[in-house]
């Protein structure tokens, strides 16, 4: 007589439907968490798309009034995905015109897609080997047998020889630069709360008018938005004006000398005003 084991194996995950737009739901979903898209990415295919001249004058697919597998899609993906639409918020309403964007989002999920088809395709190779057993006796005797192992590939790695895919290694690359990103985001903001401490000033709620303040439009719109969207769209606006800061430095407030760019070489200091350190 003798036990066997039987040792669970895994189920692979299922691949996704090649074409983009015969998607479900639920499928759309599974390959945005596979890899979110990002706000420099869209950016980037806007750039790629307005330099290959592929929208066309009429406002392309999302400007049509008749309903096109693109917009449909398009409808479904603003209402499925909220991170989506905080992306699209935050560029269409800046210098990215609505097809531009969509058009490049759909490129950039089909890269995505097959991207995730890619991995799946690495994650259920399997490999067999002949492996030798042995088994001990009731007598004590030994005595050994050939039989096969079947050794799955786990997320894109070889058991047996360790080695990363080539999808594995570019998404590697990708988290560690999203990663890095964030990072410079972070000391950003903190740098400018830093900042907005020492020189802001109190603000009065009382006035000398008589009459009553009237809230613009898109003001209104905004102060509907959750505290969490609003929050992040603050932190935007803040990282884009530092950025136009920085890019304008070289332009100077006046031509008094203490308002120039430079350094004093007694002490290394950058601000004209402020005392000496030695």
């Amino acid at each position: 007589m003798g036990n066997t084991a039987t040792i669970p194996q895994e189920e692979d995950s299922e691949g996704l439907p090649p074409d983009l737009f015969s998607l479900s739901d639920r499928q759309l979903t599974v390959l945005w968490e596979h890899r979110p898209l990002t706000i420099p990415e869209v950016q980037q295919a806007a750039r790629s798309v307005l330099a290959s001249a592929t929208t066309t004058s009429k406002g392309g697919f999302y400007g049509k009034e008749e309903e096109t597998a693109e917009s449909a899609l398009a409808v479904r993906l603003c209402h499925m995905l909220p991170d989506l639409s905080k992306i699209r918020f935050q560029l269409v309403r800046g210098k990215i015109k609505e097809d531009t964007f969509w058009e490049s989002v759909m490129a950039l999920l089909k890269e995505r897609l097959v991207e995730y088809n890619a991995a799946h395709d690495d994650n259920a190779t399997e490999t067999e080997e002949e492996e030798t057993i042995e088994f001990v006796k009731p007598n004590g005797k030994k005595e050994t047998t050939n039989g096969k192992k079947k050794e799955t590939l786990k997320n894109g790695k070889s058991t047996t020889n360790g080695k990363s895919s080539e999808a594995d290694l570019m998404r590697q690359k990708l988290r560690a630069k999203d990663a890095q990103i964030a990072q410079l985001q972070q000391e950003l903001e903190e740098l400018k709360k830093g900042l907005s401490t020492t020189t802001a000033k109190k603000k009065s709620k009382t006035t000398t008018h008589k009459g009553t303040w009237k809230i613009d439009k898109d003001a209104q719109e905004f102060l509907k938005y959750p505290e969490e969207l609003k929050e992040s769209l603050r932190k935007e606006k803040q990282r884009r004006l530092q950025t136009v800061r920085d890019e304008m430095k070289f332009i100077l407030d006046s031509d008094d000398v203490q308002d120039s760019n430079g350094t004093w070489s007694c002490c290394g200091g950058t601000n004209y005003n402020a005392p000496c350190k030695k």
